[in-house]
């Protein structure tokens, strides 16, 4: 298993986005951009696999990251 228990499995996150545009499509709201999340972009074996899939079926502009994870040091 990968870090937080995902496997980083592509169907899975395809299945996501189409879950996703669906309780979007309710509240008559679209994406305009999507972002790779951070467990993704800095964690993630599958992470080239997994953005490859996503702009693929995403039909919007993908970035590849959010925001810095976490500061150099904690309590520093």
């Amino acid at each position: 298993m990968e870090c937080g228990g995902c496997e980083g499995n592509k169907n899975r996150v395809i299945c996501s986005l189409a879950l996703l545009k669906m309780q979007l499509s309710a509240l008559n709201e679209k994406v305009d951009a999507l972002h790779v999340g951070t467990c993704i972009m800095k964690f993630c074996k599958r992470k080239d696999d997994l953005i490859e899939a996503i702009k693929d079926k995403a039909g919007v502009e993908v970035v590849e990251g959010t925001h810095a994870y976490a500061p150099p040091t904690i309590f520093g």
